[in-house]
């Protein structure tokens, strides 16, 4: 048999030709859903940064509601009025306790917000040191001092406290300007409005009270009147654009907080001083910021903003995730839908490729070959008939079933020339032992006749011609024998009793030409059983003959060894000294003696080693060939204890030849 050929490159398989091919519109469409998901990413994060910008604002509406508590009491403190007002606060130390709690959480929210958000505070939080020496100045205030005469002392404190609430509510103006979710945004800036409201009215309150206790409840000079008059209208625009702002669920807060009593008459107060230039001033407090601390007013309504704010920035961030969760899934799914079509698609074209591909190599290994070994191995005389083998079946409608069919056609074709190779083997068989028997009974005959000769002669020169012609006629009857070996038959040649190994040996080198060229030299004795001494003495003969054509008639000749192997067998050595046989010759020749491949393809030349594979094969002897160290081939044939055993001690050893 010939080597099977290798195909060109690297072996690809139709799996992966087909994911190749499926690759470029799975990877588009892969691709189109990975930059969807990251646009939606992408604006999931942007309404978490506005969710995020809105909280934010949050943190300083809480400081300036804390600082304008804590300017509110401490500016009523220095005149000695914190009892006319209606204040949150009951002292300044419970009011700064309060403005330093929200500053800590507002700097702890900042770091955990990150560096952006820290550099829109940072002049925010920059103004806050200043808040030590507002405090000093309030401290310094003796209480002897405490009276409606300590306006400057009022002022100075009332001045440092708005510095830096102006700061916070300018870095929160910013922020909120920087929200473009109009939800939040009307949220947020109503906070902002809400912090600039109260600021206004802290203001107004201070500019109405302080040329009232001045000049003796009067509000008569203009410089005195102007301030008033511009903070009124502030207050009222501001509230006008509170109005504006307050849409959805807003709304109800802005139509309750300018329905209070005091929100609602302080204009109205404010503007009758104004015309009458008379300020009652033990009424300024009560009207500007009710008589209840607890009272619905700008801080409560502060509060219910900050509350609404902070649901509707949780909401718009959990739709924002909620939105990203479902494309996320709807990108998944569709990738997993657009993978599954791409491998069911593959599947259906690879799995009956692959049925297919399995049952052609049972085919090719297993149901063929046995088909066509039953048709050989028929008995001689019988006729040879097609067996029934198992189609392929593969389930498809495509090409593969197309593939199929015509792989059962091959199968049925193959099995019609098995059969027809067996007529023909099963001929030449009958005509190896037509001619076999044929011979061997002429040869027989002829031996019979020359041995009668010799029996009758004298002459020597006569009896050495007779002698040849004996030996002549021995190589003729072996050739007769590897006919029917051929065959398949028996030998007719066999002995009842054991034999010794050394006439076997000794037998074999008489049935060979050139005879003389051989020696047995190291042959243990041993016994060969009687039923295959014919066959073994035949098996040594023609590797005898192999090894005098390969070794010159100029060379040493052939040398036949033996010895015991450990496991109780039997090695023989018949060593050649001739030009050897390369790596390729001997793996084949080694094949013929092992049975592998027929002899109806081998060359005639070689029948002498289909001859000793079929009589090793008969009685389990192994035979080999190697290469002979410094040149030559060695042949080993190895018999086992079934067929040659140590000879008993009695027996004498054989002589070499």
């Amino acid at each position: 048999m010939g080597a099977r050929p290798s195909p060109r490159g690297r072996r690809v398989r139709i799996r992966t030709k087909l994911a190749a091919a499926l690759s470029v519109p799975l990877t588009a469409l892969l691709i189109v859903a990975a930059l969807e998901v990251r646009a939606t990413s992408s604006d999931a994060a942007d309404v978490r940064r506005e969710a995020a910008l809105a909280e934010s604002s949050l943190g300083p509406s809480s400081i300036t509601t804390a600082m304008y508590a804590e300017r509110a009491f401490a500016a009523a403190y220095a005149v000695g009025m914190e009892n006319a007002f209606s204040l949150q606060v009951s002292s300044n130390a419970e009011a700064r306790a309060q403005t330093d709690e929200v500053v800590e959480r507002f700097t702890t929210e900042l770091e955990r917000r990150g560096p952006k958000m820290r550099e829109a505070y940072a002049p925010a939080v920059a103004s806050l040191d200043g808040l030590g020496e507002a405090r000093a100045a309030v401290d310094r205030i003796q209480d002897a001092a405490r009276s409606l005469g300590n306006t400057d002392a009022a002022a100075d404190v009332f001045e440092r406290y708005s510095a830096i609430v102006d700061t916070l509510v300018d870095a929160q103006a910013e922020v909120t300007a920087s929200i473009t979710d109009e939800t939040l945004r009307n949220g947020a800036t109503l906070l902002e409005l809400g912090n600039r409201q109260t600021d206004l009215l802290a203001r107004l309150v201070r500019n109405l009270l302080i040329p009232a206790v001045v000049e003796d409840a009067r509000l008569s000079a203009p410089e005195e009147v102007r301030p008033v008059a511009t903070d009124l209208a502030e207050v009222e625009d501001n509230a006008d654009a509170m109005r504006a702002r307050a849409q959805g669920d807003y709304a109800p807060m802005i139509e309750r907080l300018f329905a209070t009593d005091h929100i609602a008459a302080f204009p109205t107060f404010v503007r009758a001083a104004i015309a009458s230039g008379q300020v009652e001033v033990g009424a300024v407090g009560p009207t500007s910021t009710g008589t209840e601390p607890d009272a619905f007013g700008y801080v409560v309504f502060r509060d219910e903003v900050s509350d609404l704010l902070t649901e509707e920035a949780a909401e718009v961030r959990s739709a924002a995730d909620s939105r990203q969760r479902t494309f996320l899934a709807l990108a998944g799914i569709l990738s997993l839908v657009a993978i599954a079509a791409t491998a069911l698609a593959a599947r259906s074209i690879t799995r009956p490729l692959a049925a297919l591909t399995e049952q052609a190599r049972t085919m090719a290994r297993q149901r063929l070959p046995e088909a066509v070994r039953e048709v050989l191995s028929a008995p001689l005389g019988d006729d040879a008939v097609v067996p029934v083998v198992d189609p392929i079946e593969v389930v498809s409608r495509d090409e593969v079933g197309d593939v199929a069919r015509a792989l059962n056609d091959v199968q049925a074709t193959a099995l019609h020339l098995a059969v027809e190779q067996g007529v023909l083997r099963r001929n030449l068989a009958d005509a190896f032992v037509s001619l076999g028997r044929r011979n061997q009974n002429l040869v027989s005959r002829q031996l019979d006749f020359v041995t009668s000769l010799e029996a009758q002669e004298t002459d020597p020169d006569t009896l050495d011609a007779l002698f040849r012609l004996d030996h002549l006629a021995t190589r003729i009857r072996r050739n007769a024998e590897s006919l029917l070996v051929l065959a398949g038959l028996e030998t007719p040649r066999r002995w009842a009793t054991p034999q010794r190994l050394g006439d076997v040996v000794r037998s074999a080198i008489g049935e060979v030409a050139d005879y003389t060229r051989v020696r047995a030299v190291e042959l243990p004795p041993a016994t060969v059983q009687g039923f295959a001494a014919a066959d073994i003495a035949h098996l040594i003969a023609e590797l005898l003959d192999n090894g005098l054509r390969a070794s010159a008639t100029g060379y040493r000749g052939v040398e036949v060894r033996g010895r015991y192997q450990s496991d109780g067998a039997y090695l023989l050595a018949i060593v050649d000294n001739g030009d050897g046989m390369d790596a390729d010759e001997m793996a084949l020749a080694n094949r013929r003696l092992n049975g592998v491949e027929s002899y109806t393809v081998a060359p005639s030349r070689y029948l002498g080693h289909y001859v000793v594979g079929r009589l090793a094969a008969r009685h389990g002897i192994r035979t080999h060939l190697a290469p002979t160290y410094g040149g030559g081939v060695t042949a080993l044939v190895e018999l086992p204890p079934t067929v040659a055993s140590i000879e008993p001690a009695y027996l004498r050893p054989s002589v070499g030849v």
